[in-house]
């Protein structure tokens, strides 16, 4: 696992503090489950944000493979997808065509009219989950979900064998 750095792991600690604090007696009178669910949820994003996505990326690749994670997002419902690139792009480059690739993926899966299914955590409370199903009315995938992406990382970079 990479390290963090020092504001990285200080941020953490008080978002761990926190959430133990929920967790045992400490738990304030206004407490609810959601509010419990909203803790664990900052936990996973200071662990994601202080979460390099690359150990190291080499430029010197030429044909390389990448995976790129997608979060698409609707109000507080999210879907993260990967979709893997081969070829000679790198950087800023290969993630101009995450989307579109994803959409190609998506329109030979599923047809003309491609559906996603969000999902946040349950709003009563309970351990399920609410789900919210999203399609693009007009026919063009591409643009529909290039207007939910709110996230696009390299995830996975290596040498592509091109015998």
């Amino acid at each position: 696992m990479p390290l963090m750095n020092p504001a990285e792991l200080e941020t953490l600690r008080k978002v761990v503090a926190e959430v133990n604090d929920w967790m045992g007696n400490n738990c304030p009178a206004e407490a609810t489950p959601r509010t419990g669910i909203a803790l664990l949820r900052e936990v996973a994003l200071a662990v994601a944000e202080a979460t390099p996505a690359l150990p190291a990326y080499d430029p010197n690749i030429r044909w390389a493979k990448h995976v790129i994670e997608i979060t698409y997002q609707q109000w507080d419902y999210r879907l993260t997808v990967e979709v893997e690139i081969g070829g000679n792009l790198h950087g800023a480059e290969v993630l101009e065509y995450a989307i579109s690739t994803h959409a190609d993926d998506l329109l030979q899966a599923q047809g003309e009219f491609p559906m996603l299914v969000l999902r946040r955590p349950a709003a009563d409370g309970s351990d399920g989950e609410d789900t919210l199903e999203v399609f693009a009315d007009d026919g063009d995938i591409e643009d529909f979900l290039t207007d939910m992406c709110v996230g696009l990382r390299i995830v996975r970079h290596e040498r592509e064998d091109r015998k």
